[in-house]
């Protein structure tokens, strides 16, 4: 699939520290096909055939950083909704939260943000 990111904890640090190793895949494409409109089966089918996000933003007459600022928005909720429930520390969220943007821009236009 096109979306090069990792979603678990590759790098044997805590998975609370950084979006992408709590952050599911499914949670990312059902952002993505919203921002997009396109169903999700339709985009797992593009992003298997090698489409960049990116690439089928500019298809869509989508700006990329729309799709980028849903996954944030998203990814914000997200980590507030793990606060609320205490799934996640104060101190952890901290740290968690400057990997939210970097995380969307490589779903988006690929690549792992580590």
């Amino acid at each position: 699939m096109a979306i090069d990111v990792r979603y678990d904890n590759a790098d044997g640090g805590d998975p609370s520290l950084d979006v992408a190793n709590w952050r599911e895949l499914d949670d990312d494409l059902e952002v993505v096909g919203e921002a997009l409109g396109v169903d999700q089966r339709n985009l797992e089918f593009a992003l298997d055939a090698g489409a960049t996000v990116a690439s089928l933003a500019s298809r869509y007459d989508v700006p990329p950083q729309f799709v980028i600022d849903a996954l944030v928005v998203d990814q914000y909720m997200d980590l507030a909704e793990r606060l609320a429930y205490h799934e996640l520390s104060d101190e952890q969220a901290v740290l968690i939260r400057p990997t939210i943007e970097p995380h969307a821009h490589a779903v988006v236009y690929g690549g792992n943000e580590s």
